[in-house]
């Protein structure tokens, strides 16, 4: 999903430039996958909601062309919210690759559950209504049978990531500490910014902060907890936070190595 290139390359960034151009604070005037994933997300909430306002209405006059309507708008609706998930599990997968930080992998995880939980919302609605061997386009390519086919083959991915994730170990070949960061480019004022990197060394860490200030050399340092093995993370507080800020992470080892 994450290597998939959009049908019109003019308009829409793949999921892989959105990475890259993220990581290289890049601007582009082309529509973003995370875009995409909030229309999606919204199409989905306003559809089901008048779903359900239609049920309230019909009262006992509903009929077979009634009820086939509403589940094939249940169908939609689930696949758009699927798609609003998988886009930005697409993002932080192509995020990990480029960075090896695995807060990314931990978020590509969380967004493929929520795409799966939809997909299963998904097979619900369809239930028995239609065939199960149905033909939406070329059978070699995958495009036949029942939506539940296709949610076996997405459980079994989720549990190759998870199996990723708990054997990753990052690679160190230098003696300083290696830091792999996701950088946040864009956030909102007022509101607390979350830092997160993976950390690791061939010594012990000793500490791990991070800088942050507006580019005149007075910082403030913030202490980086770790949470779990290499993963690293704190809160510049909301107060700090307004347009021009700055911020860089530094970890020192037990040797003093940084």
């Amino acid at each position: 999903y994450a290597r998939a290139l959009p049908s019109d390359t003019q308009q829409f960034l793949s999921i892989d430039e959105a990475a890259s151009y993220q990581l290289e604070g890049k601007e582009s005037a082309r529509i973003w996958p995370q875009q995409s994933s909030r229309w999606f997300a919204e199409v989905s909430r306003d559809v089901l909601d008048l779903v359900e306002q239609a049920q309230e209405r019909i009262g006992r006059k509903k009929n077979k062309e009634f009820d086939s309507t509403l589940v094939d708008l249940k169908i939609l609706a689930n696949l758009a919210l699927y798609h609003s998930h998988r886009a930005n599990a697409g993002v932080s997968w192509a995020l990990f690759k480029h960075r090896n930080d695995i807060n990314a992998l931990d978020d590509a995880i969380g967004q493929e559950t929520r795409a799966i939980a939809a997909w299963e919302k998904l097979v619900e609605a369809a239930g028995d209504v239609y065939n199960d061997n149905l033909m939406m386009g070329r059978e070699g390519a995958g495009l036949s049978g029942h939506w539940r086919d296709e949610l076996v083959k997405l459980r079994k991915g989720l549990e190759k990531l998870q199996l990723q994730r708990k054997s990753f170990r990052p690679t160190v070949t230098g003696d300083k500490p290696l830091i792999s960061h996701v950088p946040i480019r864009k956030t909102v004022p007022t509101v607390g910014l979350a830092v997160r990197a993976t950390v690791s060394s061939k010594e012990p860490i000793a500490n791990v902060k991070v800088a942050y200030g507006y580019g005149q050399g007075k910082y403030k340092y913030a202490e980086m907890k770790q949470i779990k093995p290499y993963i690293y993370r704190t809160l510049i507080p909301g107060s700090q936070i307004k347009e021009g800020l700055d911020y860089f992470i530094e970890a020192v080892d037990e040797t003093g190595n940084r």
